[in-house]
């Protein structure tokens, strides 16, 4: 995982009050890596930042504002339809959709793996 870091993430940089939290003592029961972002230094996690006021803006536009979490949800999965299959985003080639471009990538494989094989 790549997280800033919030209390909610990690409490071993939290000027010596010590121990981990529940986050990462999970984490490190399901051997997951955990790094986190330089302090003072945003840009590391700016994409996911920028991702998230993106979602917000657009569910504060929904004239149907959610009564539950499972509305939530429904309205959570059309925008992220949305974004990945519809929207063209600036910042990839002739203003693609992060689908297109991730399908058009070609994907790594295995070393010694020639393409085809399974």
């Amino acid at each position: 995982t790549l997280t800033d870091n919030g209390m909610v993430f990690t409490t071993r940089l939290a000027g010596g009050r010590g121990g981990r939290n529940a986050f990462e003592h999970e984490l490190r029961r399901l051997h997951v890596t955990q790094k986190n972002s330089t302090p003072n230094h945003p840009t590391t996690c700016g994409k996911v930042e920028s991702f998230q006021q993106t979602m917000k803006k657009w569910l504060r536009a929904q004239p149907d504002q959610p009564a539950t979490t499972t509305d939530l949800q429904t309205l959570i999965d059309r925008f992220a339809d949305a974004y990945n299959h519809h929207r063209p985003h600036r910042s990839l080639p002739h203003r693609a959709t992060p689908a297109t471009a991730y399908t058009t990538r070609p994907k790594a494989q295995p070393a010694g793996s020639r393409d085809g094989d399974t």
